[in-house]
This record gives structure tokens, sequence and C-alpha cells, in this order.
């Protein structure tokens, strides 16, 4: 997150392949209903959670964080 004024997320996947990243994304936007888009990076690819689906994934994921 750049600042408190920003919701938008991002998933490191700097690891895998642009393809394997867009396939990904598919797969988050058709099983969970999250708007989200590839971030190119000097180091690779990102999976960027927009803003309007920020609180879904928060919800989403929240079972899985230590608090």
């Amino acid at each position: 997150m750049k600042s408190k004024h920003h919701k938008a997320r991002i998933i490191n996947t700097q690891g895998f392949t642009k393809q394997e990243v867009s396939r990904l994304i598919q797969a988050i936007k058709d099983k969970f209903d999250i708007q989200c888009q590839l971030r190119k990076q000097p180091a690779g690819y990102q999976i960027m959670i927009l803003a309007e689906s920020a609180d879904k994934f928060a919800k989403l994921i929240k079972p899985y964080l230590h608090d």
C-alpha cells in the first residue's frame, strides 16, 4: 500500500512468468469476483487488487492472517 489513502493491495508474484500471473488474475476474477490487474515492475509482475475490491479481498484472506 502506498499510503493510508490508497486501498489497492499488491500481491508480489515476481517469481512467476507473465502468463502464469495472468492466469492467476483470471482465476481470482472468476472464482472470487475480485477486480485485479497485472502490474509490471522491474523485477517481474505483480497482481494489483483494485480499490473497489480491497475490502472483499481483505475479508477473504482474514482467516489466514495472524493478528
